[in-house]
Parts: C-alpha cells; structure tokens; sequence
C-alpha cells in the first residue's frame, strides 16, 4: 500500500471523534499496513494508541491473535529505533 496513503490516514484519524467505535479497529488495520510497508514509526504510534487489545483483524486471522499482535507491536518498536519514553518517578519511602 501507498506509504502516503497510510500516513494521511493516520493524520486523518485525528477528525474522528476518540469515543468513535470504529476507530480502534481501523488503528489494528492500518498498524498492520504500517508495519507491512516498513512505516515502523508511525505503525508504533499507532499501537500505542491502541493500548494491549489484539483482538480485532488482522490479528485473528493469523490463528494466535495475541502472538501476532505481539510479533508486530514487537517488530515496530525494535525498527522504529524510538526510544522509550522516561520512567515515571516512582514515590515512596526511601529504606
């Protein structure tokens, strides 16, 4: 698919009201293309967004829904060469 095509859909996705019901299952669809089209980056963003769900398609038709989500999610963090965003400090007593 157009690498264009899939970043203006990602750009268009912020016209869609959050609570749209629509909208996490055409995040796991176009994280998948993403990730198909090397858009590691953009693909990472996007599963951001969509939180720990996996099971909506394409995952499901893989046979493991969890183990293919995972797989993607794995492989656009790794290519994505992101960094991880800073721990939040963590408050409490000190020993």
């Amino acid at each position: 698919m157009n690498r264009i095509l899939l970043k203006r859909i990602a750009a268009s996705f912020d016209q869609v009201a959050p609570d749209d019901e629509r909208l996490p299952v055409l995040r796991h669809l176009l994280a998948h293309r993403m990730v198909e089209s090397m858009l590691y980056k953009p693909a990472l963003e996007q599963f951001r967004r969509i939180g720990p769900w996996c099971g909506a398609e394409p995952w499901r038709s893989a046979g493991n829904p969890v183990t293919a989500f995972e797989t993607a999610r794995g492989r656009a963090a790794k290519l994505s060469r992101t960094r991880p965003s800073p721990a939040e400090p963590v408050y409490g007593m000190a020993r």
